[in-house]
């Protein structure tokens, strides 16, 4: 990946600041084109074509320059059928966009394989157009001042142009309910991300947005089960190959659970280099999965290189961190991507696969058999039951695994926090009205609008409740940490590659049979896809997931510097004490943090706000 900026005037000098801000993205080339109505910057990390990729690129005559951040997987075919028409004068990706454009325009799009975000200049019609892919794996934010659009792959460059970082209250109401701003919010007042699968066209001093891509066939598919799995096989391995486009070495992030093993059983069929795979370690047995990562790489035959993660690293780190973020989410994965990336990039790499975005697509997150049980229990029982028993629940000890997952699931048949699918809620509502002290209704309604407007989608059938989950999952819950991935991905100048999130593959695992999804257990199509075609041993095929989050809760209860530096973060906060009552955070969170991942969690959240706002609103982000 690189990076992209432009401001739609002629500036050189804010043109190389918003540069010199990306040069952590693309280290190995930059450069720049102004004219009398635009000025377009580029930063690349150089991985197809090395020699020839120079940007900004133009056509034969000058009159259309393109900058474009990421990869486009289907290049070479694009290219066969654009030669017959078009001179090419590299061999990058990146020129393939500039004449698929003279030929169809704004649906050039559609065309599109890869992940990208990219700036179009035609000079002739005085049109700027960016462009997004489908899930959002690139980031492109831009904000409107002075009738001027500045845009750029992160949030800095923009802060660099005299943009004031105020804060986005709907943004932080949005973090404070949801674990992050929902697209296209951020943090920060006036800054808006172009949403996922958008085109955006600045034309004469106005914009419009309107969407390229969406799913609109939920109907099951017909089929029987043995040719749905062929299917979703031959559709991943498909997207590993592309993933696989690269002229420099690729890798592969590992974490021994079965979504990256998959990956890794297919790409050692389809790679014909030697592959090394990345695993982070915690260094405790009850939450490392490095013992399984070393039996599927020794299956495949594969390097592992793995890195132990000490909480003093993070510490020592966070500022850092924070920064890279730019707009917090209120987890814990992106801080293992941080170092992790760091890791990849000194052993001499700068491509990885991950296994991202599987849960989302075959049903592999337990909360979603915790929806459907709700379903059940509310069409059998008057809700004022429900909660009568889920008052009486909640007043259990949070450190009860049974207890806390059967109060969750009373909770949703409660009806109180609707669509809580998967766990991404950060405040629960009757929390809210204790502890915080900034969202009022409205504020409220308008969050939770944006989460109904997907999970009411008229094109998913009645009754399809997993696939609605699913549905506002992949474009809420997912699109964050990918943002968020790649920000602190890329601060290492390290470019991840997501096969799970390939468009096509997306769309056949959305009409796979609700009954395929959770069958016995999780992901059920999946795992019969690595039984059927012997990717993975089978003491991986049966094991269940294991997420990164547990290792706050164990840092918690066993780091004291680590401890201490969140709560005395939260606590010195003169924002956080506007924000919350502290009193009442200690009391139902904070106390418990030692005992409750849950609540770990939370207060790592609450702990990012109050950093995020230290770094952005009383320093200067542009000399940090």
């Amino acid at each position: 990946m690189c990076g992209i900026c432009g401001i739609t005037r002629s500036d050189k000098e804010a043109i190389r600041k918003m540069i010199k801000l990306l040069e952590h993205r693309g280290p190995e080339d930059s450069g720049y084109y102004i004219d009398d109505y635009i000025s377009l910057g580029h930063t690349r990390l150089s991985i197809i074509d090395i020699e020839g990729g120079h940007q900004p690129m133009c056509n034969e005559d000058g009159s259309i320059w393109v900058i474009m951040n990421g990869e486009i997987f289907n290049y070479k075919e694009l290219r066969e059928r654009l030669e017959k028409n078009h001179q090419f004068n590299t061999n990058s990706d990146t020129e393939v966009l500039i004449h698929l454009y003279e030929e169809f325009g704004v649906n050039m799009v559609s065309s599109l394989v890869g992940q990208f975000a990219f700036a179009i200049w035609d000079s002739n019609e005085k049109v700027l157009l960016l462009s997004r892919d489908r899930m959002g794996i690139c980031p492109m934010y831009y904000t409107i001042t002075d009738d001027n659009l500045i845009f750029s792959s992160e949030i800095k460059p923009i802060l660099a142009n005299g943009v004031e970082p105020e804060i986005n209250y709907y943004g932080l109401a949005e973090y404070l309910i949801f674990q992050s701003s929902l697209k296209p919010n951020t943090l920060f007042k006036g800054i808006y991300e172009l949403e996922p699968g958008s085109v955006l066209i600045w034309k004469e001093n106005k914009y419009t947005i309107h969407k390229y891509w969406d799913i609109h066939n939920f109907l099951p598919l017909n089929k029987p089960e043995n040719e749905i799995i062929s299917l979703i096989y031959h559709r991943l391995t498909e997207s590993v190959k592309y993933s696989l486009v690269s002229d420099v070495p690729v890798g592969i992030y590992l974490s021994g659970g079965i979504d990256s093993s998959i990956v890794l059983g297919i790409m050692s069929k389809e790679y014909s280099e030697d592959i090394n795979a990345f695993n982070l370690s915690f260094g405790y047995e009850e939450i490392d999965e490095k013992e399984y990562a070393k039996i599927v790489a020794e299956f495949n035959n594969v390097n592992l290189n793995i890195l132990t993660l000490e909480p003093e690293k993070v510490v020592h780190n966070l500022d850092r961190i924070v920064f890279s973020m730019e707009d917090p989410i209120a987890d814990f994965g992106e801080i293992k991507d941080y170092f992790l990336s760091n890791f990849v990039k000194s052993r001499g790499f700068k491509v990885v696969l991950s296994g991202g975005g599987s849960d989302e697509l075959f049903g592999g997150y337990g909360g979603y058999r915790d929806v459907l049980l709700a379903e059940k229990i509310s069409n059998l029982l008057p809700k004022k039951l429900i909660r009568g028993v889920y008052f009486l629940v909640s007043k259990s000890p949070d450190n009860l695994p049974k207890i806390t997952g059967i109060r969750k699931i009373l909770r949703i048949a409660s009806g109180f926090d609707p669509y809580l699918t998967n766990g991404g809620l950060f405040f629960l509502k009757d929390e809210r009205g204790k502890i915080l002290k900034s969202i009022n209704e409205e504020v409220e309604k308008k969050a939770y609008d944006k989460i109904k407007k997907y999970y009411s989608n008229d094109k998913i059938p009645n009754g399809y409740t997993l696939t609605r989950c699913q549905y506002v999952d992949l474009h809420f819950y997912i699109q964050p940490h990918l943002i968020h991935g790649d920000k602190v991905n890329m601060a290492h100048a390290v470019e991840v590659r997501y096969p799970y999130l390939d468009h096509r593959l997306i769309e056949t695992s959305f009409r796979i049979p609700e009954s395929l999804r959770i069958k016995g257990a999780e992901k059920y199509i999946i795992r019969k896809l690595a039984e059927k075609y012997r990717l993975l041993p089978k003491e991986i095929i049966g094991r269940r997931k294991m997420g990164f989050r547990s290792a706050l809760e164990v840092w918690f209860s066993e780091n004291k510097e680590f401890k201490d530096l969140v709560t005395s973060t939260i606590y010195d906060s003169e924002f956080i004490r506007k924000m919350i009552d502290l009193t009442k955070f200690e009391r139902l969170i904070l106390k418990n943090v030692s005992k409750s991942n849950w609540h770990a969690h939370r207060t790592w959240g609450v702990f990012l706000i109050a950093k995020w706002y230290d770094l952005f609103e009383v320093s200067n982000p542009c000399e940090y």
